[in-house]
């Protein structure tokens, strides 16, 4: 769907590092590197630049209390698999992860609509010829990729 999901919330919970680890990219960096990416690949105009630099910015903050509670969501989930919960505590917890991806996904199409507005049709068109019929986010490839979480989460995709 959105091709910024790279930009995630998360960052600061994984900013410590042990000794040979490098500290994540912030999220401001991450929306540096995809524009870069997308301005080399789409040679977008500088008005374009800054109309993308924004979307990606607002798409992040936006996000980013909701990813905040997925990851929360997720470890919950995780933790009751590990204590061999039962199922109906399995059950709960998976319905609320549900819920919390209802919003995002349409916090990420949201987004994604006002990025293809900026985009002229020829922009539109090789952006979707770099997709395969199973992607969900045009341009996941380039750097700054996928979200935390993987393909389908986070806002900067």
């Amino acid at each position: 769907m959105l091709v910024f999901a790279a930009l995630a919330a998360s960052v600061a919970a994984f900013a410590q590092t042990t000794p040979g680890q490098q500290t994540p990219p912030t999220a401001e960096q991450r929306i540096t590197r995809r524009v870069e990416y997308l301005t080399a690949l789409l040679t977008l105009l500088p008005s374009q630049v800054t109309q993308i630099t924004q979307i990606l910015t607002d798409e992040q903050k936006a996000a980013a209390t909701i990813e905040t509670s997925l990851d929360a969501a997720h470890t919950a989930l995780e933790d009751a698999v590990t204590a061999l919960a039962v199922d109906t505590t399995l059950a709960r917890l998976a319905t609320q992860l549900g819920v919390l991806q209802g919003p995002l996904a349409g916090n990420h199409a949201k987004y994604e609509v006002k990025f293809q507005n900026v985009l002229t049709k020829d922009q539109r068109e090789k952006l979707a010829k770099l997709d395969g019929p199973g992607d969900r986010r045009p341009g996941d490839r380039g750097p700054g990729g996928p979200g935390p979480g993987g393909p389908g989460r986070g806002p900067g995709r």
